[in-house]
């Protein structure tokens, strides 16, 4: 899987990161179900490993996903603010589809 992280993404990372003391340090990507005010999308958190992760390590971060959702995703940019998004990381993803 080919995963970009922007530099502005990269300085917002590394400042969360910094405030988690020592908690942390894995860089989580998952689903965020569809609501009334926004599309299904994909999210970015700081969590802990866990048995179902699949984990990458780009430019030193670790990013994590669940095996599931990795299996459908061929690429990731995950960049900060933006027209979308000022003041927040966003990730954009492309996903493999089965062909019927």
């Amino acid at each position: 899987m080919n995963i970009k992280i922007t530099n502005s993404a990269k300085d917002e990372l590394d400042k969360l990161i910094k405030n988690q003391d020592n908690k942390s340090k894995y860089v989580r990507l998952y689903t965020r179900p569809a609501s009334l005010w926004c599309d299904a999308s994909i999210a970015i958190t700081l969590d802990e490993l866990r048995e179902n992760d699949e984990e990458f390590v780009v430019d030193n971060y670790k990013i994590i996903m669940n095996k599931s959702l990795a299996s459908r995703v061929s690429g990731i940019t995950i960049s900060f603010g933006g027209f979308m998004s000022r003041d927040s990381c966003s990730v954009d993803a492309d996903f493999e589809f089965d062909e019927y």
